[in-house]
């Protein structure tokens, strides 16, 4: 007798599973140079073969620069933020060969990881705004490594193998990953009070109406959750930023807190503080456009 064959959707969850171990597995064993190098080489083919997203990217690069910016330096832009983007991806898989002893020799910090690892070990958690600049993958596993307890918040993944390894790998480097839920948000600014820190991708589209935030020359819509949690447990925001500098090294910089004021209005200091740090960001990207994700497919200024 045949055995029941698996439905449709089980069967292409065990598929991916299976593919993502064996690439991610691929991709650990292959030293740095040549994972490196496999970067540049798939970052050149894909950014031919990715034609309508390149000239989308394109576009809202010229869109933001306006009339000085031309189309070839905005193409060049693009290609630059497209290799980020397959680099940090490759980041993520090699995740787990990152140790302290390899963070000391490849990234320079000027004492970020010590000003926060400091700041916690105070007893004050903190937000840590980390943009899709640089590689943000690379950052989540250098900071738990550096000594800073770190957490983020995610939706579960529609692959629930896919959602039960991603988390197994991150929080095997310390980086723990709390299921979006009511549960998880109380939890936020306990662990916030106990010092630990929330990692958050900043630089999102909220899907819902919220917050309008001048950024890029436009408007944007951000969710009000980053500067809420600073607010409830009274610990600043930090925008943190790990650009990629030439020869595969890595520059952390940690920008200015932007804290709380317990003096003004709920409404007027969650506005002021996601003004403060989209700004910080806007400048980030204006001087470096080539480390920021252009590609995404819910432009951050696009209306709702």
């Amino acid at each position: 007798m045949n055995p029941t064959p698996l439905p449709l959707a089980r069967t292409k969850h065990r598929i991916e599973f299976a593919t993502a171990r064996f690439l991610a597995s691929l991709v650990e064993s292959l030293p740095d140079g040549t994972s490196y190098t496999l970067g540049w080489m798939l970052a050149a083919i894909g950014f031919h073969m990715v034609r309508y997203r390149r000239e989308t990217a394109c576009r809202r690069i010229q869109s933001v620069f306006g009339p000085a910016m031309t189309r070839e330096r905005a193409m060049q832009i693009a290609r630059d933020s497209f290799r980020n983007l397959v680099l940090t991806l490759l980041d993520g898989a090699r995740s787990r060969r990152v140790d302290r002893r390899w963070i000391e020799r490849n990234i320079e910090d000027n004492g970020s990881f010590e000003t926060i690892r400091a700041h916690c070990a105070a007893g004050r958690g903190a937000v840590l705004a980390v943009p899709h600049m640089g590689s943000w993958e690379l950052a989540g596993a250098a900071c738990p490594r550096m000594g800073i307890p770190l957490f983020s918040l995610s939706a579960k993944f529609k692959n629930p193998l896919m959602d039960e390894w991603i988390r197994q790998r991150r929080a095997a480097s310390g980086f723990e990953m709390l299921t979006r839920g009511e549960d998880a948000m109380a939890a936020i600014p306990r662990r916030l009070k106990r010092g630990q820190c929330f990692a958050i991708l900043p630089d999102v589209r909220h899907p819902r109406p919220a917050l309008s935030i001048p950024f890029l020359g436009g408007t944007a819509n951000i969710a009000p959750g980053m500067a809420l949690f600073a607010r409830l447990a009274r610990v600043p925001i930090f925008p943190s930023i790990l650009k990629r500098l030439p020869g595969r090294r890595h520059q952390f910089h940690l920008c200015p807190p932007v804290d709380p004021d317990p003096y003004c209005s709920r409404e007027d200091d969650l506005l002021r503080m996601t003004t403060a740090v989209m700004a910080i960001l806007d400048q980030a990207i204006r001087q470096d456009p080539g480390q920021w994700f252009w590609f995404n497919k819910r432009w951050i200024l696009d209306p709702l």
